[in-house]
């Protein structure tokens, strides 16, 4: 296992075409993010991106510098950015030029969440409009995600390793640290890796805003839109989701910090506390049954007290419920029950169960035989209340824990009273 270091970088992005250009911008709190200008985007519900700029731009892109003009008509742009930023990190590194030997111990890891996703619209068009005979003969090895590293290997005459990682947007993490295992374990010397990416298209566009991943409240605001928190954008959800998790994991903590993430960030309070009950509900249920009521007394007290006073009530219900014993069985059970009543929902109630307030329903057998569980002996009778053409389920199964192991008790105790007394188990 060896020690395995950063010796160089490379950038292209909407704030620069280089390392340096994009760190200046950055740290100056430029932005990015402007109206889109490949494509009309008229009919598009997202109308701004953050789109690598043209040369002739302040803080542009300029492909010329290390990609063939070749090249450059045969590929999509992310394979341009890619190759464009491996050169940047192989003569930040000092490494252009290399020896054979050096280059056999060279790879080459990078990927890509989508690739070719603007060729592969465009020559679908081509397809459906010219027909199958005028698309590109490029058209394949120019969108396919493991050509990044491919191509890379190509320019800069790399023969070690040669790996694409596609997950999603964690794809240039996951790039770096197969390329680090890969040094660690001998495989090769030096690795280029990273990701690049560019789905700014109409599909692309289109497909992430119908997917809410989009923010399309800032149109007319681009260097506004990027918000990491903000309680009327779809992205709010991020923190409620943070605290939810944190408190389901029983985290007094880490649930505090998200709560006071949401307070601080103007979030409404009433919207905490109804999110508070359903964590009760969900994630507590019967294991704790106080959890419900705490939820609710710090709801009514924050509608009492108010701001800022009040915010200390849901405090200390989300530290009640994140020290609370944990279960779901409840909400399973609803679920469970729930799908049943859709499968079986024509059936009717046994006749042993059904009142008899006339002599027709009397004689029909409306509550024949019906024990009041009052007068049975422990207060349980043990009958059937489920359709007679409906076997027995059971839906709810308590945990082990908290009060919930006091309710798996009574069950078990009942099921061998009904055992006993001649009903299903």
């Amino acid at each position: 296992m060896r020690r395995v270091v950063v010796t160089g970088l490379g950038l292209v992005t909407p704030l620069g075409g280089d390392v340096e250009t994009t760190w200046q911008n950055l740290i100056a709190g430029k932005s990015g993010i402007g109206p889109i200008t490949r494509f009309d985007t008229s009919d598009q519900k997202a109308k701004i991106a953050g789109e690598v700029k043209p040369k002739d731009h302040p803080f542009g892109f300029d492909p010329d510098k290390r990609v063939d003009h070749k090249v450059q008509r045969q590929v999509d742009p992310f394979i341009i950015y890619a190759i464009d930023a491996a050169g940047q990190a192989l003569e930040d590194a000092g490494l252009t030029e290399m020896d054979d030997d050096l280059k056999e111990r060279t790879g080459v890891s990078i990927g890509s969440g989508i690739g070719g996703l603007p060729g592969i619209e465009s020559e679908s068009l081509v397809l459906a409009e010219k027909g199958p005979g005028r698309v590109s003969p490029h058209f394949v090895h120019g969108r396919l995600i493991n050509l990044t590293s491919g191509q890379v290997s190509i320019k800069y005459g790399l023969m070690g390793p040669n790996h694409s990682v596609v997950t999603a947007c964690s794809t240039g993490a996951h790039s770096i640290g197969d390329a680090a295992r890969m040094i660690k374990d001998g495989d090769a010397d030096i690795m280029l890796a990273g990701g690049a990416e560019s789905t700014i298209n109409p599909l692309g566009v289109a497909g992430f805003a119908q997917a809410r991943a989009l923010n399309m409240s800032f149109n007319d605001r681009p260097e506004q839109a990027s918000r990491p928190y903000d309680k009327g954008r779809d992205g709010h959800y991020n923190l409620i989701s943070a605290l939810h998790k944190s408190v389901r994991g029983s985290d007094p903590d880490a649930s505090l910090y998200w709560l006071c993430r949401m307070l601080d960030g103007g979030e409404d309070r009433l919207f905490i506390a109804r999110r508070l009950v359903r964590m009760a509900v969900e994630d507590i249920g019967l294991a704790d049954p106080q959890a419900l009521v705490q939820a609710i007394a710090a709801k009514d007290t924050f509608d009492f007290l108010g701001s800022p006073e009040g915010e200390l009530a849901l405090a200390q219900a989300t530290i009640y419920l994140a020290t609370a014993p944990k279960s779901n069985g409840a909400y399973v059970a609803y679920k469970a029950a729930m799908r049943a009543a859709k499968e079986h929902g024509s059936l009717a109630p046994p006749k042993i169960i059904l009142n008899a307030p006339t002599k027709l329903m009397k004689n029909l057998g409306y509550g024949a035989g019906y024990q009041y569980d009052h007068d049975a002996e422990g207060g349980f009778s043990g009958q059937n209340y489920f359709p007679d053409d409906m076997a027995r389920e059971q839906f709810y199964q308590p945990k082990d824990t908290g009060f919930e192991r006091e309710i798996a008790k009574r069950l078990e105790y009942w099921s061998k009273l009904r055992a006993k007394r001649g009903g299903e188990l």
